[in-house]
């Protein structure tokens, strides 16, 4: 396995891990029923954490390669291509007219 596959494996997986609280305490922010000391608390707290601080990219799972990644496949559109040439997409079929 690429080591570029290994970075977003584990930057993927500290997003999910992080992400279910950040969106709570921006809800949390947010919400304006709230009184200020509540929301100002809240506030300092995602401050003070800095927000997700992760940027996952698109890569292939495959190669690696981050760009001309298919979002549904999770693929380059070159190993798309060999893949669906070799017929282990099943539905893909190479069109011509």
């Amino acid at each position: 396995m690429r080591a570029s596959v290994k970075r977003d494996y584990k930057l993927r997986k500290k997003f999910l891990e992080r992400e279910s609280q950040y969106n709570k305490l921006q809800s949390l922010f947010q919400n304006r029923y709230l009184d200020g000391e509540a929301r100002e608390s809240v506030r300092l707290h995602l401050a003070k954490k800095g927000g997700l601080l992760v940027k996952v990219q698109n890569r292939c799972v495959i190669s690696g390669r981050s760009r001309g990644t298919l979002r549904k496949y999770k693929v380059s559109r070159i190993n798309f291509k060999e893949l669906a040439s070799k017929g282990f997409l099943v539905g893909i079929k190479k069109s011509s007219w």
